[in-house]
């Protein structure tokens, strides 16, 4: 009895093994496409999620940047209102000299000409 049973199923282990080569070359290229499908998608999805990441990241820097922005463009606003004071200053002060150059000159030369004429 246990070589009869041994002989059957040795018997369907051949079929057995048979009708897998029969299929492995049936369905081959489809294991094949597959295997070429599959890491395509894994790679397409890897890709994905890598740019889903970097529009993330690239979004909080431009918020930051339209906040820093923000900021900069106060303080600039700030520098160049203190700037056009000083100029204006500046301007008030070299106007004054240049009265005061002009003032000088005038009594010089109306010294100079009291001199002359004695």
């Amino acid at each position: 009895e246990y070589t009869a049973i041994k002989t059957k199923v040795e018997a369907m282990r051949k079929k057995t093994n048979k009708l897998e080569a029969k299929l492995s070359i049936v369905n081959g290229g489809y294991t094949k496409r597959d295997a070429v499908l599959n890491t395509a998608i894994l790679q397409d999805f890897a890709e994905y999620q890598n740019s889903r990441i970097e529009e993330k990241v690239y979004k909080v820097l431009m918020q930051h940047e339209q906040r820093g922005m923000a900021d900069r463009i106060d303080k600039l606003q700030v520098e160049c209102e203190e700037l056009e004071k000083v100029e204006a200053s500046l301007q008030k002060q070299y106007g004054d000299f240049l009265h005061e150059k002009n003032r000088h000159k005038l009594l010089l030369k109306q010294r100079q000409e009291k001199a002359t004429s004695k």
